[in-house]
């Protein structure tokens, strides 16, 4: 069967049929280094959250090397049961809106410092001649 015979199938896009449920909350694209920050934000989140798992599988596997796979599998098990558990959309959506709120609170903190108005000494004004060269030196 050649490749003109075939009929094209239409192309719709899926926001096309169907209404999106709700607008993005954080409707700004990030660059990719600020999306690792929202990344680390939303990974110490949920390290948090299940922070007392991770203290209990860590004592576990405490002085252990291999063996720690087998002896604290228990331990293991819940700590990845509550890390998955708390890996949720919600979570990140969290994270991202502190990256934003954070990011919010440095703009403010930059722009009610009023830089100080310093005049130095020996400084001359862009496209201005050294007093040596005014006089002929």
């Amino acid at each position: 069967m050649s490749m003109a015979a075939e009929k094209p199938s239409p192309a719709i896009a899926p926001s096309a049929t169907a209404p999106s449920s709700l607008p993005s909350r954080n409707p700004l694209p990030l660059s990719a280094s600020q999306e690792g920050q929202v990344r680390d934000l939303y990974y110490a989140r949920v390290r948090g959250l299940c922070a007392e798992e991770i203290r209990i599988f860590a004592e576990c596997a405490r002085g252990r090397t291999v063996t720690a796979t087998w002896a604290c599998r228990t331990e293991r098990g819940k700590m990845n049961k509550c890390m998955v558990a708390n890996a949720t959309q919600e979570n990140h959506d969290a994270a991202r809106e502190e990256w934003f709120r954070q990011r919010m609170e440095k703009k403010k903190l930059k722009h009610s410092e009023e830089p100080a108005a310093e005049v130095i000494k020996g400084r001359r004004k862009e496209g201005e001649m050294p007093a040596e060269k005014r006089a002929g030196v």
